[in-house]
Order: structure tokens, then C-alpha cells, then sequence
């Protein structure tokens, strides 16, 4: 089924599924499935009542891994479908009897990436249970609404040639450099299928064909750095991935509700900021100003010396060695850029971080963000 949206006109295209419940037949239904998604290359919604768990704990009192799951789990792989988790229940079906009904969650909602590319902040909830013996599911496309997003540094900027002579250019977004490439490698592709290239164009070709894999490179080590996973090295075509765990990263990093003082939940969004901003507030305020007192009259002492030495300005070496001495990905505060922005730029960013050092020492200015 295609569905247009009203209010952008965005496109995509929904398939409701039933599993059979007897396994023999459930080969011929991902195959059938995995069809079915050829008929569309929009993007792919898959919903509905699968019959077969994915996971052992998505059977109330588990339940053996068997070959049934493990094959919806390759389907849902192979399709690079991003399975989000439930909120609100742990299973969506039950058989009602009493006192100890068989539960399990054989409903979801499967999405293809390009639609969670469109709403990123989707949540699969679930709904007061009816009549029936399933759990009806809502696809929650909420819109955060928390202001526009901090700048970040990308790392495979660092990929781009002559970067580090260009770092003040503005460099732009790169899913539209990837098609705009993917464009002109397609026009060379059309015009193969009329006639044969000339050697020139044979040449251009294959220059565009590695521009494009320069650039398909840099988007897996950005969808890493955004899903903030670096076990998985570069060059395993690991995109996808990379891509739910980013997306199952914002959404758990999403505020929807909060507990104030009062045990009243909060679900507005200009009441949440106001919450959060008075209890930190008054986290940090004090209505006294009492010390404890310490007897360090037996503490070892340090010699005069020694004390001028801690209060010595850092050396560059000092510097240098903190500096490497930090995980590459890891941004120090909320400007965006991760520490090996500083290593790779060192050459021609030390001389301002020392100096900023060095004003720390002299004036004790605030460090704070």
C-alpha cells in the first residue's frame, strides 16, 4: 500500500503482515516478504503479527532460541529493517488464561532506514490493551521540539583532501554530496546502455565511481561516530547498523516525561525545561555556609620546592602528552569537537592552547561552559 503523507507529501510504502503459525511454512513467508519489498524502492513500513518471537526474554518465562527466530532475525538483518523496542509492555499478545497465561511479543513494526532517516525520533508504543487478546501498537513520530541540534564535528571530514588547509571552508551536508555523485555516476551508466564510452569518459567514470566510494566511506565512519560504536572497524559496510544504534540513542536519550518533587508527572514540554532547570538550581544553591574542619597537622608534607613545581605552567610536552592521552571521539565539552580534531590539528591549534594555558595560570579565568 503507497501512502502519501498530507502535510509534507513524504512517500512510503506499508505492508501488513500475518506469519503463518505453523514453521514449515514460514521459509516461503520471508521469501514471499523479501519480494514483496521489491515491488517498492520507497520507504518500507512492515507491520503486524509475526507468530514467532525474535528474542528469548519476548516469552513470558523465556523460551529455547530456535531456528524460527533466528531466521526472522537474518530477514530483519538482510533488509537492514530497524526493530525498535516497546515501550509501555513487554508483551503485545496473551492467551488470557488464568492464572498463568502464555504471553509474548509477536507484534511490531519493522522500518526501513530511509524512514527512520525521515523521522528519527519515532517510538513504538504501546496502548491500553482492549478486548482482543493482542496489544494495539502506536507508531509515535513525536517532534522533540528541544531547539535545533549543537554543532559536532565530524571526523570524516578528515577524509576529504586538503582539509586541514581548508578547515574555515563550509563544507555541506553529505547524503547531497553522495547524490549528487550517485547522479553523475548514473548519467555515465545510461549512456553505456545507448552506446560504449569513449576513453575519456571511460576515464571520467571511474573517477566518479571512486568519488563515490570516497564519500560511502565517510558516511559509515559518520553513522559510527553518531552511534558513538567503534567496535566494529571501518570498511565492513556496517551503515546500517551504525545507523539504528543512533537512532536508538536519541530516542533514550529523549525526555517525554518527568517525576517533580511534588510525585506529579510532567509530560509538556516548556514544563519539563522549567523542572529540570529549578532542581539543578536548587541542587546547587546552599542556605549555610559550614565547613567541616580537619586536624592535618600529621599529613606528610610537601617540601617548598616540590610546592613551587605544582604551580609551575603546563609545558607543551605536558599538554601534548593529555592530549593523546585521550579516547579520539570523545568531544570535552559541548563545542562539538572530539579529541582527535585536536590531534590531527595540533600542528597549528597548539600555540593557542597553550597560550590559553598559560592565561589560566595567570589570571585563574573560569573554564566553565
Amino acid at each position: 500500500m503507497n501512502i502519501v503523507n498530507r502535510e509534507d507529501r513524504f512517500q512510503w510504502f506499508l505492508s501488513i503482515a500475518y506469519g503463518p503459525n505453523n514453521p514449515t511454512f514460514r521459509s516461503d513467508f520471508w521469501d514471499e516478504l523479501n519480494y514483496l519489498r521489491l515491488q517498492s524502492p520507497l520507504p518500507w513500513i512492515l507491520a503486524g503479527d509475526f507468530t514467532v518471537i525474535r528474542f528469548q526474554d519476548e516469552e513470558k518465562g523465556g523460551s529455547p532460541l530456535t531456528r524460527s527466530m533466528q531466521d526472522f532475525s537474518n530477514f530483519i538483518e538482510d533488509q537492514s529493517l530497524i526493530d525498535l523496542p516497546l515501550q509501555g509492555a513487554l508483551f503485545t499478545w496473551s492467551t488470557g488464561q488464568f492464572p498463568d497465561p502464555i504471553m509474548s511479543r509477536i507484534d511490531r513494526f519493522l522500518l526501513s532506514l530511509e524512514w527512520v532517516d525521515k523521522y528519527p525520533n519515532v517510538l513504538q508504543l504501546a496502548l491500553t490493551k482492549p478486548t482482543s487478546d493482542h496489544i494495539p501498537l502506536l507508531l509515535d513520530t513525536f517532534d522533540v521540539g528541544w531547539g535545533p541540534p549543537p554543532f559536532r564535528f565530524f571526523t570524516w571530514w578528515f577524509s576529504i583532501d586538503g582539509f586541514l588547509d581548508r578547515l574555515e571552508e563550509n563544507f555541506g551536508p553529505l547524503e547531497k554530496k553522495i547524490s549528487e555523485v550517485d547522479e553523475s555516476l548514473n548519467a555515465f551508466v545510461l549512456i553505456e546502455q545507448a552506446r560504449s564510452l569513449t576513453p575519456s569518459e571511460v576515464i571520467e567514470k571511474g573517477k566518479v565511481q571512486a568519488e563515490l566510494d570516497k564519500l560511502l566511506v565517510m558516511k559509515e565512519i559518520a553513522k559510527r561516530q553518531q552511534s558513538r560504536q567503534t567496535s566494529i572497524k571501518l570498511g565492513e559496510k556496517n551503515t546500517g547498523f551504525f545507523h539504528s544504534f543512533a537512532c536508538a540513542s536519541r530516542r533514550a536519550n529523549s525526555i517525554m516525561c518527568l517525576k517533580d518533587s511534588d510525585g506529579n508527572f510532567i509530560t509538556e514540554r516548556e514544563d519539563i525545561k522549567k523542572n529540570i532547570i529549578d532542581f539543578y538550581s536548587n541542587l546547587y544553591n546552599e542556605d549555610f555556609d559550614m565547613r567541616p574542619g580537619m586536624n592535618h597537622d600529621w599529613f606528610s608534607k610537601l617540601s617548598q620546592e616540590e610546592a613551587d613545581n605544582l604551580e609551575l605552567p603546563f609545558s607543551e610536552e605536558e599538554i601534548w602528552e593529555a592530549v593523546k592521552s585521550l579516547g579520539q571521539e570523545r568531544a570535552p565539552g559541548p563545542d562539538g569537537y572530539p579529541l582527535v580534531f585536536f590531534k590531527r590539528c595540533w600542528s597549528f591549534l597548539k600555540v593557542d592552547l597553550i597560550a590559553m594555558m598559560q592565561e589560566f595560570f595567570e589570571t585563574r579565568f573560569s573554564l566553565s561552559f
